[in-house]
Formats: C-alpha cells, sequence, structure tokens
C-alpha cells in the first residue's frame, strides 16, 4: 500500500495528458457503483426492445434498461438479487422480466422502477413472451407455463405435454405460441395455451431459444451447434450445416431468410437462406452470448456473459463492442490520488485513470503474463508485479503514467504476489516460497533477500522503511523490525491461507485469509487474536485509510467495513457477487474495489448509500435495515396487498383466502367480485356490494335506490370521484363550485384544495412543449412535444414524433381495440354489473373503482398513469383511446352488419350473467385448436358488430364520465395490420 503526499499540481496535470487527456468530472456517488465494464459486469442473459424501451436482464438481478431504441443504457436496480434468465419489454412503459425461484418482476414507468409480482410458482423461469403490455406467458423447470391476462397481477398455470424444462417461449398473437426445452422439445399452441401440443421434432439437442417470424415459420437453436427450422409450424428438421458444433443459446430472424444467432464463446452466425446454411462472423469477444435482438430493419444488438454488449450496423454482418472489453481478472487497484490510479490483473492487463475512475484506459502492457499486484508510487510512477511467460517473477515500472515500460525485473525464480511501497524509494516485493526481494531506489533495481518460510507468501504492508509484516498459505505471518533484513515468525492461531495484511496506525495492524478469518494487532505485529466477521466468507483485501475506518472483502462480493477502529464491522451493498480481490481508498471516504470479471467498483461515501432499500443490508450506515422500504400492492381484487420485505427481499406476501361475501370486494382472492353469492334472496343479484331488487316498470319502491340496467341500486352505485369531490345523486360535484376557498395569488383551486396554478390552469406552455403528466406521476408540467414540428398527411396523426394511420381499422365484431391492437375476448357477449368490468373473459371488480386520479392522469389496472390522450390530436373519424387514435367501431373494416349467428349472451334478463361470473356460455365462436394456425393474416373477416353490443358499451361507459377506462382486456391478437408490426418490433424489427 502507497502512502506519500501528492508531488504538484504539475505532475497531476502531466499524468492526465499523457494518460487520457481532458475528460470531465465524475459525479458524486453513493454506495458502491460500478465503474468498468461500462454498464456492469454481470453476466446478461436476455434482453429486447418495444419501440424506444430497451431491458437487458440477467445475473445477481441485473437489469439495464433504455429509452432511446438501445443506443444508451442504464443500470435500475431490482427488489433482489435474484438471477434473472428472461426479459420482454411489452410496451413503452411496461417491462418483464422473470428468473431464478419463479421471480417475476415488472415496471410499469419505463423501467425507472421494477417491483415483484407473484407467479405462484417456486419453478425457475426461463423465457418470457408478452403480445401486449398485459398478455404475458412465462416458462421454465418441469414444463411450467404460466400466462397472465392482467398485466402480471394474476398468473394461471397451464397445462404442458411434456415433462422437460422450456427455455424459451415466444408468442405472435395471444393464440398462437411456441416453446422449446431439453431433449430437443418443441410443443405449440393455437388457443392462447389452453392447450399444448408437441411437435414433430428429430433432434435430441437442448433447445435454448428461439424466433417466430409467424405461424408457420419457427426457427430455434440449441447444444451442440444445433438449428431446427419449420416452414409449416408442424415439423421441424434440423438445418443442413450452423456451421458450429458450440452452443447456441437465441436466435433473431429479421424475416424468412434473414437472421443471427449468438452462443458460446462469442460465436454469431448468420443466415440469409432461411436459416438452412449459416455463416461463422467475428464477434471480437471469447464471451459466451446469451441474447440477441433488433433495433431496426438493420442495427442488431447481443449480450452476454461479463456484461458484453455488441453492436451491428449492417445485419449482423460486423461487430462491434458497445462496453469496455471484457477481462478474466482485475487483481490489484491502487491510486496515487483521488483522479489518478491504476489497475492490473490477467494476461498482463493493466488500465488507468484520470478521472477518479470515470473512465478506464486499457494500458499497453510489457507482458503477457498475470500481474498481481500494482503500486501507484505517484500519478506518473507506476511500479507493478507478478509472474513471467516461463513461471517465474516480473516487475515492471512506468515513470510516464502508463505510456511507457520498463522491466527492472525480467525473470526473477519466483512469482510475485505482493508489492508494497511506505514512500517512493523504498519497496518490498513477495512471493511463491517465501520469496521477498527489496528497492530502495523507487523499483528501479532490487535485491533478492533472507526468508525464514518455503510457504508461499501473499502479501505486504510496511509502516515505514523499518517495519513491515508479510502474511502468506498456511497461516504464515511474519514481521520485520530492520526492513526485511531479518523476519520474525508469529503466530497467527490459524492454519488458513492469508491473502492481505495491513498497518491500521502505529501499533494495529489488520490480516485477512479464507473462510472469514480475520486477525488484528495492537502491538504492532508482535501478536495476534482472531476477530469475528458476519458469516464467513473467504477474505482477499483489507484496507485501513485511518486507524477507525476499515474495509474488508473477498469471496461472493462481500465488503465489509468498521468505523470504531474494528469493534464491530457491517456487510455494505454491493452490486456484484464477483470476487473482490483487491482495495484500494485514498480517504474514508474515497475507494476502489477490483476483482474478478475484470470488475472495479467505487464509492466516494464509503460504501454507504442515500437509502437503504429491501437487501438486508445496512446500506446508508445508520445502525438500522431495510427500514427505507416503501412497499408497493400486488395480487388483484381483496388479494391486493402490499408487497413485504424478508429476508433482504421484497416479495408478494400469502394470501389466506376468505368466503365470498356480498359486500363488494373479492373475499376469495380470485380476481372476481361478488360471485357464487348464495345468502341473496330469490330474484335479487349482488351488485355494488348489496343484494338488489330488479326494476319494476323501471321505477324503484325503496328509497334512495335508483334503476340502474333493471336493479335497483344506490344512485352513486359506480361512480367514482377524485378526492374534493362528492358523489351526489349519482354525479361528482367539485367542492369548489359548492365552497370555493379564498386562494392566494398564483393558486387556483381544484378539487376543494387551493393548489399552485400549472398549466392545467391558466398556465400555458411556450411554443414546442405541451401540459402532461411528468415521469414522477406529477401533473401540470411542460415537456417537449416531440410532434411540435412534425406535419403529418391527412388521415394521419403524430404519435411519438411519428405520423401513423389510425389504428384498429380491422378490429371484427368480437374484437376490441387495447393499446392500438385489435385484441377479441368473449367480453362483447358479456354484459357485466354495475362497478364490475369484463377482465379475462370474466366479468370482475373494476381495478379502478374507488381510485381517483389527479389531473392529467388517468386510473389503468388500478393505477394512476400519465393520460395518453393529452395534447393528441385524432384526425377527423377517429378518438384517442389509451394513446392512439383508433377508428370508431361501427366504421372498421371488420364492421358490418348482422349478428353472425352469435347469441350475444342476451335474454330476459337483460343480457346480464348469473351474478356477473361470466359464465352465460352465451357464445358459439369456435376455438382455434393445435395445428391450425391463426393469427396476423390467417382469419378472414366476419360480419359486423350486433347495434345491441354498441348500446350497452355506451351505456357502461355512461356510468363513469369522469375516468377514461379499459373496458375490456385481451383475449386473442388477430388480423390488426398495425398490432403485426407494433409486435414485431419487441423482438427483431420486420415489416
Amino acid at each position: 500500500m502507497v502512502r506519500v503526499e501528492m508531488s504538484g499540481r504539475a505532475l497531476r496535470a502531466a499524468a492526465l495528458v499523457i494518460l487520457l487527456g481532458a475528460l470531465g468530472p465524475v459525479a458524486a456517488a453513493q454506495g458502491w457503483e460500478w465503474q468498468r465494464p461500462r454498464f456492469h459486469g454481470h453476466d446478461l442473459r436476455a434482453g429486447g426492445l418495444s419501440d424506444q424501451l430497451g431491458l437487458m436482464a440477467g445475473q445477481d438481478g441485473a437489469l439495464l434498461v433504455s429509452r432511446d431504441g438501445g443506443r444508451s443504457w442504464t443500470p435500475v436496480r431490482g427488489p433482489s438479487r435474484q438471477d434473472l434468465w428472461g426479459a420482454c419489454p411489452a410496451s413503452p412503459d411496461a417491462a418483464y422480466a422473470v428468473g431464478s425461484e419463479g421471480a417475476i418482476w415488472k415496471s410499469s414507468d419505463a423501467g425507472e422502477t421494477f417491483r415483484p409480482l407473484r407467479s405462484g410458482t417456486t419453478a425457475g423461469l426461463y423465457g418470457i413472451s408478452c403480445v401486449h403490455p398485459r398478455v404475458c406467458w412465462a416458462v421454465g423447470q418441469a414444463c411450467t407455463v404460466l400466462r397472465t391476462f392482467d398485466g402480471g397481477r394474476s398468473w394461471s398455470e397451464q397445462d404442458c405435454p411434456v415433462g422437460q424444462n422450456l427455455r424459451a417461449v415466444e408468442f405472435v398473437s395471444v393464440d398462437a405460441g411456441f416453446a422449446v426445452g431439453e431433449g430437443g422439445v418443441v410443443i405449440r399452441t393455437d388457443n392462447g395455451g389452453r392447450n399444448w401440443g408437441r411437435m414433430t421434432n428429430n433432434s435430441y439437442y437442448t433447445l435454448n431459444g428461439l424466433d417466430v417470424v409467424d405461424p408457420s415459420f419457427v426457427v430455434a437453436v440449441g447444444n451442440d451447434g444445433c438449428i431446427v427450422r419449420s416452414e409449416d409450424g408442424l415439423a421441424f428438421r434440423r438445418a443442413e450445416d450452423s456451421g458450429t458444433v458450440r452452443r447456441l443459446w437465441d436466435v433473431a430472424m429479421r424475416d424468412r431468410l434473414s437472421g443471427v444467432a449468438v452462443g458460446d464463446q462469442g460465436t454469431l452466425l448468420t443466415t440469409e437462406d432461411g436459416g438452412q446454411i449459416w455463416t461463422l462472423r467475428e464477434s471480437g469477444v471469447s464471451s459466451d452470448l446469451r441474447a440477441v435482438w433488433c433495433a431496426d430493419e438493420t442495427r442488431l444488438l447481443a449480450a452476454g456473459d461479463k456484461g458484453v454488449v455488441l453492436v451491428s450496423d449492417d445485419g449482423g454482418a460486423s461487430w462491434a463492442l458497445s462496453t469496455d472489453p471484457p477481462a478474466d481478472y482485475a487483481r490489484s487497484v491502487s491510486f496515487a490520488d483521488a483522479d489518478v490510479g491504476f489497475a492490473v490483473g490477467d494476461q498482463g492487463a493493466i488500465w488507468g485513470t484520470a478521472d477518479g475512475g470515470g473512465a478506464w484506459l486499457a494500458l499497453q502492457s510489457p507482458t503477457q503474463a498475470r500481474l498481481y499486484c500494482v503500486a501507484a508510487l505517484d500519478p506518473l510512477r507506476v511500479r507493478a508485479a507478478g509472474a513471467s511467460e516461463f513461471g517465474g517473477g516480473r516487475i515492471v515500472a512506468s515513470d510516464d503514467g502508463g505510456q511507457s515500460w520498463s522491466v527492472p525485473i525480467d525473470e526473477a525464480p519466483q512469482a510475485f504476489y505482493g508489492l508494497d511501497f511506505p514512500d517512493g524509494q523504498h519497496g518490498w516485493a513477495v512471493g511463491f516460497a517465501g520469496a521477498v526481494w527489496s528497492t530502495a531506489d523507487g523499483g528501479q533495481s532490487w535485491q533478492a533477500l533472507p526468508s525464514p518460510t518455503p510457504e508461499w507468501l501473499r502479501a505486504v504492508d510496511f509502516r515505514d522503511a523499518l517495519a513491515g509484516l508479510a502474511v502468506g498459505d498456511s497461516g504464515t505471518l511474519l514481521e520485520t523490525a530492520d526492513g526485511g533484513q531479518s523476519w520474525t515468525i508469529r503466530d497467527s492461531h490459524t492454519l488458513e491461507t492469508l491473502h492481505a495484511v495491513v498497518y491500521a496506525g502505529d501499533d494495529h495492524a489488520w490480516a485477512v485469509g479464507e473462510a472469514g478469518t480475520l486477525l488484528a494487532s495492537e502491538d504492532g505485529g508482535q501478536s495476534w487474536q482472531k476477530r469475528i466477521l458476519p458469516g464467513e466468507p473467504d477474505l482477499l483485501a483489507v484496507c485501513f485509510p485511518e486507524p477507525s475506518a476499515g474495509f474488508a472483502a473477498g469471496e461472493d462480493g462481500w465488503i465489509f467495513a468498521t468505523r470504531d477502529g474494528g469493534l464491530s464491522w457491517q456487510a455494505q451493498e454491493v452490486p456484484s457477487t464477483r470476487k473482490v480481490a483487491a482495495l484500494a481508498f485514498v480517504d474514508p471516504l474515497t475507494g476502489w474495489a477490483a476483482g474478478a470479471g475484470g470488475s472495479i467498483l467505487a464509492t466516494r461515501s464509503g460504501g454507504c448509500a442515500g437509502l437503504d432499500p429491501c437487501d438486508g443490508i445496512d446500506g446508508d450506515c445508520d445502525g438500522e435495515l431495510d427500514e427505507d422500504f416503501a412497499p408497493a400492492s400486488c395480487g388483484a381484487g381483496s388479494a391486493e396487498r402490499p408487497t413485504e420485505c424478508a429476508d433482504g427481499q421484497e416479495r408478494c406476501a400469502d394470501f389466506v383466502p376468505g368466503t365470498e361475501m356480498c359486500d363488494g370486494l373479492d373475499n376469495d382472492g380470485d380476481g372476481l367480485v361478488d360471485e357464487e353469492v348464495t345468502h341473496c334472496a330469490s330474484g335479487q343479484v349482488c351488485v355494488c356490494g348489496i343484494c338488489a331488487d330488479p326494476c319494476a316498470g323501471g321505477a324503484c319502491a325503496q328509497q334512495g335506490r335508483v334503476c340502474k340496467q333493471g336493479w335497483c341500486v344506490p344512485a352513486c352505485c359506480g361512480v367514482s370521484c377524485l378526492p374534493g369531490q362528492s358523489c351526489s345523486d349519482g354525479a361528482c360535484v367539485d367542492l369548489c363550485q359548492l365552497e370555493p376557498p379564498a386562494c392566494n395569488p398564483g393558486e387556483v383551486c381544484r378539487l376543494g384544495q387551493c393548489v399552485p396554478d400549472d398549466c392545467f390552469g391558466s398556465l400555458a406552455c411556450p411554443p414546442g412543449e405541451r401540459c402532461q403528466a411528468s415521469g414522477s406521476g406529477l401533473a401540470g408540467h411542460c415537456q417537449p412535444d416531440p410532434c411540435s414540428d412534425v406535419d403529418c398527411p391527412d388521415g394521419e396523426y403524430c404519435r411519438r414524433g411519428h405520423c401513423e394511420p389510425p389504428a384498429c381499422g380491422a378490429c371484427r365484431f368480437w374484437e376490441l381495440c387495447s393499446h392500438g391492437a385489435c385484441l377479441s375476448s368473449l367480453c362483447p357477449d358479456l354484459s357485466c354489473l354495475v362497478g364490475q368490468v369484463c377482465l379475462d373473459d370474466r366479468c370482475a371488480r373494476d381495478p379502478c373503482d374507488a381510485r381517483a386520479c389527479p389531473p392529467g392522469t388517468l386510473c389503468q389496472d388500478g393505477n394512476c398513469r400519465p393520460d395518453p390522450c393529452l395534447d393528441l390530436v385524432c384526425p377527423e373519424g377517429s378518438s384517442c383511446e389509451q394513446g392512439f387514435c383508433v377508428v370508431p367501431p361501427d366504421q372498421r373494416d371488420g364492421g358490418g352488419g348482422g349478428d353472425a349467428g352469435f347469441d350475444g349472451g342476451g335474454g330476459d334478463d337483460g343480457g346480464l350473467t348469473d351474478a356477473g361470473d361470466g359464465e352465460d356460455g352465451g357464445s358459439d365462436r369456435p376455438e382455434p385448436t393445435v395445428g391450425t394456425p391463426v393469427g396476423c393474416g390467417c382469419a378472414g373477416g366476419m360480419p359486423g358488430q350486433p347495434g345491441w353490443l354498441l348500446l350497452v358499451g355506451l351505456a357502461l361507459g355512461a356510468l363513469s364520465p369522469l375516468r377514461r377506462v379499459s373496458r375490456a382486456w385481451p383475449q386473442s391478437l388477430q388480423g390488426s395490420r398495425r398490432g403485426s408490426r407494433s409486435l414485431r418490433r419487441r423482438r427483431c424489427c420486420r415489416p
């Protein structure tokens, strides 16, 4: 460890210019954060894009989010450290990730935050596919297949015809999907997973990834270079020549001809003939590549182990690394001051930084052998030691900030493992078989010294030019008081290998080693006592920037800190489980950690974070655990409950179902409200939490009841008002209109309260901006309008800066338009009770019932979201729904007259179902079967929507005039041209 003062502004400036040039300052950070590799060094297992939202996921709960179509990426913290194996952005706002122990995480705010969902299984989940923000499938161990139709609030397990682990899944519609897995298994569904059938396949190799161009053209890849393809969606045949025997992990087909596959050891393959013949491409990396996907028609991205991210702008012919080059190991790190530092590692790797680690530059190295240790004497003078190519020892030196190197020792008899300079001139190196060498001229020349041990010496530290310590195998601990001319063996009270030693003041010293060994000395190293750390990880590094503040680190990314001179130690939150081999601090707050995978982490706060979320660690160093945990909601209906923090992980708590009562609640937690209620009298139905009588001639005898949809209910049944409003006689009234308060200048009365005026009031936005809700959910902010300078042709409108035609013009009468896609459902055949909506083909409680939202937002999925229809100007003949301009139902291509033989679920009771449970059996629509492809372009037109369905929809909509809420949820994606384009963008952009 080097302890020298700065050698002046001139040296620092010279090092900055020589090493990296002028670089910007590093922003202050809290806790430990990644510096190298860029983004982070976690193994990445999955990735994808939907419009501008990109998501990568992997080891230790790693998440990378892009909001600009994959051009830049930002690390995001997840709710736990579970490994993630699948990722799927489902819309510009919604994204999902799945992983070990049934983990399913979701973001509803474009990747800003992720929360756990309750999957109902502990099976590991390997893949996820979404065809809609609310409609997804996840697959995993033991042929686990899960489906959600409500945005992940609930998941149902589907029957699977095989028993193998499923590695990947992809749906091209809410009907048609495929999954692949171990033993070459391929299964298919044409009815949303109600039935799965096993497809013929002449390969027994495990299949790890697939891409479904359409229900009849599928390509899957797997072990031993296996690639299978189908041109009819039924029979799969192995490709003639894949060009490799390495394991393949993923494939992305741009169309029926061109595609890319990735695999182990940087394998990259391309095809231009539909997957029959593949060409091996140069990736430039040796890391396993696990995922590949399209950003647009020509740009592809691939991700893999060690945080590797590759990009191709020519359809996969050539690739460039968009992160730092991967490295095997960073074994030592040393800083001359808070700005200039160096790290060394395997294969002669040397990195330097001149901005505190904001950027690390790979420097030219004089060796290809492993470097174990480095010491920065000042910003220009650097010394490093390690092995030679022939197994001996080597010491290298630079006097110009790492730009050029000399080799003072080219081939010593033993490799060097430890190096220390207590000042700018005196230094020591220790290594194999007890080797000890010293220098008195700043490392220009070295001399071998006598050693009392044949054990490997792993580290050395000197307090000054005379007093020093060395540690090594079998608990070896040496002490010298004459500059290493003679050494005394001290009793370490252990046989564990000791990896690091450091002085912490004049009399105190510390040593660490395997199995959690932590030793302390209070007499300058003459006697040692064992201390206790939480857990027993192997410890590889120790550093005390001052006597009271110290750090120890080692296996699995553990970093421990003490602030009382070692009396107590606390684990710190570290964004990695990679081994930490070295520590360097310039003061108690500013430090670096280096280790496996070439990783370098940094802290500007002594490892303390600003908040203490749910992780089982005292992240903010205040002596309390997880006190800043903010619960989120999970589950549906009355089963909705806050997440809990248990064992350092955010989880969805178990739910104990109750007995269903007529009280407006989902008592048994099945997503339905007041279904199968038995205590209402004959002729009554349970609605709005009461047993309601039918209307007699359109009137109600009970006082305070009104006739709605044929039943006598309270006037405010089904009406939800905002805070500051009151429901009176079935209408919401703003309290500002009844008793307006006296507001101060610059304030307006809104919903009964005086609030600052904003762009929803009298404040207008400047040209080029528009009034909308911010990312934090606060309304009334002026933000740049991406459509301000866009001039669209007649019949189109501007959305997110692009001109588009109105959506859903091809929806058939049984289909509903949701998020711009035609989604078929049994819901048009159902007529739900007041306060209910059709969810997943069943009448259930409206999740937005009694949820009031502020201006600029609306209720979606039971939460207040920014209103996507604000300032969206739709062309004539269309209206805004969920942020899309859509064609009215009576003007759609699939419209027309007639009832097509559907009974509509109606009857003498006015079309109401059995207490709203949706089991009216009212539709005779044919169900698709396995082996009968359906989806985009495969279904013929149908006669139009019955007029009574439209009237029922209008009547239900009138019950809640203050909210724009989707009244139906998806069941099957059919022939919308726009829906097809959006779906393919999520995987690999295809026209």
